[in-house]
């Protein structure tokens, strides 16, 4: 499953003029898409209230006792407060409005991830459900456990999470040079490979 690096991730976050409330708005989108791994359609449901600023948690509500709590990286909150408090002056309702005033609809969304990642010069498709699967990549590749990433995406068993799990060459290539300090070759000397 194709997902973005995170120069990529950089470049399409960077991609929204955040001079303009349209602006703000779509990079408010693309950075609650990242920093939690929610689907779109649960980003298209967040209300205001789903949103705890004070203590960094975005609430997911599924119903069927599906319901799943996500922590928000501190680096995120900062924008976050700003968006609700100058953009959405609001306490309530939804999280996200299109022009017209009304809760943004996963294909709006879709189709703005679409635009900015022409904007950021990316040469590969990037849909909601890539910034899903860069989440999960990203936080894999920075030693995250898969049964806890699991959570986050509200997935039931880890066989929903494993096709997210996987490394490319040159992942396998630093794990594996982890053991060298373990392994002597013939002549009796230690590898110095790092």
């Amino acid at each position: 499953q194709e997902y973005l690096t995170e120069d990529e991730m950089l470049r399409l976050l960077a991609s929204p003029d955040r001079s303009t409330p349209e602006g703000f708005m779509d990079y408010i989108t693309l950075l609650v898409l990242y920093s939690t791994g929610i689907r779109v359609g649960e980003l298209s449901n967040l209300d205001i209230e789903d949103i705890d600023l004070k203590e960094g948690w975005v609430h997911i509500r599924e119903g069927k006792g599906r319901d799943r709590q996500i922590a928000i990286p501190k680096a995120a909150l900062d924008d976050l407060k700003q968006y609700v408090g100058l953009h959405r002056k609001a306490k309530t309702g939804p999280l996200l409005l299109n022009l017209q005033g009304t809760r943004l609809k996963p294909w709006t969304v879709a189709r703005r991830i679409r635009h900015y990642s022409e904007v950021a010069g990316l040469q590969k498709p990037v849909s909601p459900h890539t910034i899903r699967h860069t989440f999960t990549a990203h936080l894999i590749q920075r030693g995250g456990r898969i049964e806890v990433i699991a959570k986050a995406l509200g997935h039931k068993t880890l066989t929903e999470t494993t096709p997210y799990a996987h490394a490319d060459f040159e992942d396998i290539r630093k794990a594996v040079s982890l053991l060298s300090k373990n392994i002597t070759s013939s002549s009796g000397a230690k590898s110095n490979e790092q």
